[in-house]
């Protein structure tokens, strides 16, 4: 019973954390790796509990991959157009180079970023990093930034 309750009242204050504060200033959902795995972790505990216990180990693996295997970003509200535009603004600023690929691109050649449409405002983005670069650092952040500049 109190287990419930706290998952409850975590998931209410992470949503109104990552959706509601984002979209009541009409500004897109960003939600980075160790919060989407946060989030989906306790929707699986909150589904155990309230409607069937297989639903904890399908949300409960697909978190711990996510969160193992990728450092994604969960964004909502913006094109996948403007996302490739606000990296190349990023790119830009910190004067890191880019090779744009299909739908992937790769930044100081030791990182790369895949964007995947989920509908049309929906976005998965991936990064996958070979070794440790402040440049790539730093061009994600200033990415993370425009993105959450952009209004809805």
């Amino acid at each position: 019973m109190w287990i419930s309750l706290i998952v409850f009242s975590l998931l209410i204050l992470l949503t109104a954390y990552f959706f509601i504060l984002p979209l009541s200033k009409k500004r897109p959902v960003l939600i980075r790796s160790k919060g989407l795995t946060m989030y989906i972790f306790l929707l699986a505990v909150l589904s155990y509990v309230y409607v069937w216990e297989s639903a904890l180990g399908i949300l409960g693996a697909v978190s711990i991959a996510i969160f193992l295997t990728h450092r994604s970003w969960l964004v909502y509200g913006v094109t996948e157009e403007k996302i490739v535009k606000a990296l190349e603004k990023a790119a830009q600023a910190t004067r890191a180079p880019i090779d744009k690929h299909h739908r992937s691109h790769t930044i100081c050649d030791s990182g790369s970023m895949r964007i995947f449409a989920l509908s049309k405002r929906l976005n998965l983005i991936i990064f996958k990093q070979k070794g440790k670069s402040k440049k790539i650092s730093l061009t994600k952040d200033v990415m993370k930034k425009f993105i959450q500049n952009y209004f809805i």
